[in-house]
């Protein structure tokens, strides 16, 4: 028999993992509304951390990349992050409303 310590914990890991699910399909389903992809910067100020970007990044469902703006020494770099072809895969697929998206994300 177990302990209800140990029934809590495990119940607050699945609630964290559904919860960090979620982000991801939301985060891919930015991704895929851009066509060139979103900023790191602009997944921030939606509410995603460096480490969930990284996490998609790893997982195989975007990329990222560096873009200069400007020349000389007034340019700046920005990171872009895009959705590849295996996170639309993951977002139609594990979504429960993949079914609804359109054909044009694939």
């Amino acid at each position: 028999m177990h302990s209800p310590l140990i029934a809590v914990k495990g119940f607050t890991q699945m609630i964290r993992r559904k919860r960090q699910e979620r982000q991801c399909r939301q985060a891919l389903a930015l991704l895929a509304s851009c066509r060139d992809g979103c900023t790191e910067g602009l997944l921030r100020v939606y509410g995603f951390t460096s480490d969930l970007q990284t996490k998609l990044i790893r997982d195989g469902f975007a990329t990222a990349g560096t873009q200069v703006l400007g020349r000389g020494p007034n340019s700046i770099e920005i990171r872009r992050v895009k959705i590849t072809r295996a996170g639309k895969h993951e977002l139609v697929h594990a979504s429960p409303l993949g079914a609804l998206l359109p054909d044009a994300i694939m």
